[in-house]
Formats: structure tokens, C-alpha cells, sequence
């Protein structure tokens, strides 16, 4: 809690296409998860809610303005970033909270992303963007550059194949050490910008790429789980299909509405879990 007016600061975390149960507070047997599942003892957990859309930068839109898609206009990856439309880290900005916005933000986009005007600091890890004129670049490929570590960033696409398959699903360890990957990178930032805020109360977003594909956790963390994982029944025929490599995420047919996922995955969710 900031002193100023015991206003309280505002840290909101996010891990991008996490299968809901594949932490230890939902019961899920293998997930190593002791902080997320301590934030969910010490919190409040929401256990019915669902995502306004299947598509990532409507949903994102959704979260940050508390609208529907219907209601905010939005469908799609990328394009115009909507007019007038209210959301809550401008609110913060306006009540003189310092604004943040690190990591996987992917929002509406044209002529310039649409969290911009409203975070004091605005460090989108990747550079895409619907139109190349107005892309802004990437603050953690800027961070790579920086180490010479930029040819092994495999986070966002892998540099063994080519561009059409640059996110196949496939899963290996990454080549870059915790410290220097998208995750610990996020968690730098998160810490030098609370820091910098002193007495001034903050709104921060740390949106963590994983687990969505690159399926590719730190080594540290794919060393964790074993191959001889358990699997959901019926996921594959032959069990002599599975390998650790096999880190898919594939619709669990029992339930609908969840998505099941392997060994590297629940090591790339253990990363998620990490924030020091």
C-alpha cells in the first residue's frame, strides 16, 4: 500500500493461454505451483470465469475496458485502435497513480497502441503491429541486442524453422538462461518501475507471453518435470506416442471447456509461477 492517502497500488499479472487447473490450488497433482497457489489461499478465486473471446487482442481490449466485444467493437489481432473508449489504467492515470504496462500487451494497434497514452512506461516485449509505418519496437529485443543474445530468443517464434513455422508445436528447453528470457525480463522491468515510484501509488499490468506457444521454458524449469508425466485419458491412442517434446495444448473432450496440457508445458507454468 502506497502512503500516499494509504491509497493501495495495483498489480495485475497475467499468463497468456494457462489451463486453469494446471496449478497446484485446483488440485492438479504434478503442477508445481507454490506461489500462485499461495495467492490463491491468501485471495479471492474466481472459479467461473471465462474469457470474452477466443482471439487474444479482443479479449485483452475486454479486460482492460470491462466491456464485451460487442460493446467495444473489436475482433480482431489487429487494426484501429477504438475511439473513446474508457479503461481502467487510464482511470488509475487520471487519479495520479504512475501506469505500467509490461510484457505480452498486444492490443489495438493503428496509428499506435492504444495502452500508449496511457502508461508512463510502455514495454511491449514483441514488435508486431498491423501496420509496419507505426510499429513500435520491441523493448525486450532492444534488451537482447544489448547482450548479443537477440539470435537466441525463442519465445515468439523458433529459429529452427522458417517463418510459416516459427511457432510450430514443438517443445525444448529454451537456449536463453531465466534472467535473460521474456518472463524474467518482465520481471525486472516490474521491479525497477515500482521502485522508481517511491511514494507515488501505481497501476501495473505484467502480462507473461507463456504458456502460450513458443513452447520453450528454462531449462531450470523443464528439468523439474519428468517425462513419465500422467496424461488425461484418451488424449493420445498409443501411449508410446508421448514424448516430452509432444508439448501440445489439445482440447480435453470430457470437459469442453478446458485445455489439456503436457510435460512442457507444466514447466513453462512453473515459470509463470516465479516472481523474484
Amino acid at each position: 500500500m502506497s502512503n500516499d492517502k494509504q491509497r493501495f497500488n495495483v498489480l495485475h499479472i497475467i499468463s497468456d493461454q494457462h489451463l486453469a487447473r494446471c496449478m497446484g490450488a485446483e488440485g492438479h497433482p504434478q503442477a508445481i505451483t507454490p506461489n500462485m497457489d499461495r495467492l490463491a489461499a491468501q485471495g479471492v478465486r474466481f472459479t467461473r470465469a471465462y474469457t470474452q473471446n477466443p482471439i487474444c487482442t479482443p479479449s485483452r481490449v475486454s479486460i482492460f475496458s470491462g466491456q464485451y466485444c460487442h460493446n467495444h467493437g473489436y475482433y480482431g489481432l489487429n487494426g484501429p485502435a477504438p475511439e473513446n473508449l474508457p479503461g481502467f489504467v487510464r482511470h488509475f492515470r487520471q487519479q495520479d497513480y504512475g501506469t505500467a504496462g509490461i510484457g505480452k500487451l498486444h492490443t489495438s494497434d493503428d496509428p499506435q497502441d492504444w495502452l500508449l497514452e496511457q502508461c508512463d512506461l510502455y514495454a511491449e516485449c514483441y514488435d508486431y503491429c498491423s501496420s509496419p509505418a507505426t510499429s513500435l519496437d520491441s523493448a525486450y529485443f532492444a534488451y537482447l541486442n544489448k547482450l548479443g543474445l537477440r539470435d537466441k530468443e525463442d519465445s515468439i517464434s523458433l529459429p529452427e524453422f522458417d517463418h510459416a513455422g516459427g511457432q510450430e508445436q514443438e517443445g525444448r528447453p529454451s537456449l536463453l538462461p531465466y534472467e535473460h528470457s521474456v518472463e524474467g525480463w518482465c520481471v525486472q522491468e516490474a521491479i525497477k518501475f515500482m521502485a522508481g515510484c517511491d511514494d507515488q501509488p501505481f497501476c501495473m499490468q505484467v502480462s507473461m507471453p507463456k504458456p502460450h506457444q513458443c513452447y520453450t521454458p528454462s531449462q531450470k524449469f523443464w528439468d523439474m518435470y519428468p517425462d513419465d508425466l500422467d496424461y488425461p485419458a484418451g488424449l493420445f491412442d498409443d501411449p508410446a506416442d508421448i514424448n516430452k517434446a509432444a508439448a501440445v495444448c489439445l482440447l480435453d473432450a470430457d470437459e469442453k471447456k478446458y485445455f489439456s496440457i503436457l510435460p512442457v508445458g507444466q514447466g513453462i507454468i512453473k515459470l509463470q509461477d516465479r516472481w523474484e
